[in-house]
């Protein structure tokens, strides 16, 4: 796999021609965002961007509500956290799927 800009390619060979698969980047771009819905009172919410960078999607937002403003962004860190499976490497989507024109 070769990158080029933010975008993953793959040159592989099907019993034929060489084909070029274009991929989305597969690291995805998350975020912890902390809001205030009342003073004295912190939810956390984890965001991820979009092909537009400027729209971000609510992922997951927290159960309850903190006392702190740092209690509920360690909070969302650690749910954050769930979203990577190495924590070396980050977010990333899971692996494309075999090309069925591949198949033999």
């Amino acid at each position: 796999m070769r990158r080029l800009g933010g975008l993953a390619l793959d040159f592989g060979i099907c019993q034929g021609p060489l084909m070029l698969f274009v991929m989305p980047d597969p690291y995805r771009r998350l975020a912890v965002f902390v809001d205030r819905p009342s003073p004295g009172s912190f939810l956390w919410i984890i965001l991820e961007s979009t092909e537009d960078p400027a729209v971000w999607l609510d992922l997951e937002t927290g159960d309850g509500k903190f006392d702190t403003w740092l209690d509920a962004y360690n909070a969302g860190n650690a749910a954050l956290r769930s979203y990577v499976d190495d924590e070396l490497v980050g977010p990333e989507n899971s692996a494309r799927e075999d090309n069925d024109e591949c198949d033999d």
